[in-house]
């Protein structure tokens, strides 16, 4: 079980990380973005707006991954929802990949998300047998 919460604290820092992109300039954003591939954001205020607030949505992800982690026989319900969230995440994401046709780099979230969504499942699965060989 111990390994399994190390890579979940991982994975957690990693959403935390994300508010650092909230905060750096569109142009610098865009920069880092174009280290993965020619895909840049346009410049619109809208799109701005919707990339920045999903980011900030992830830091906050990140925040409740760290708290139901460190305490999951108090959040088991949180957990289920943790591993939904990811599990079906990466159903859409294949769908919208097909969909759009995107190149394979962002068939990444759906891999990343299939797999934090089965760490989550494992992770809930140990803290109830812990949970219930200690009552």
């Amino acid at each position: 079980m111990q390994a399994i919460r190390w890579i979940l604290y991982f994975f957690a820092a990693l959403f935390v990380v994300t508010a650092i992109f909230v905060v750096l300039p569109w142009s610098t954003f865009n920069a880092f973005v174009g280290w993965f591939g020619p895909y840049a954001y346009p410049d619109e205020p809208l799109i701005q707006y919707s990339i920045k607030a999903m980011l900030a949505l992830f830091f906050w992800i990140g925040v409740l991954m760290f708290v139901v982690v460190a305490r999951p026989e108090k959040y088991p319900t949180i957990l289920l929802v943790f591993v939904w969230l990811f599990l079906s995440f990466a159903v859409i994401a294949l769908g919208l990949g097909w969909t759009y046709g995107v190149p394979w780099f962002f068939y990444i979230d759906a891999v990343s998300s299939a797999v934090i969504g089965a760490l989550f499942l494992a992770y809930r699965a140990q803290a109830a047998k812990g949970e219930a060989s200690e009552g």
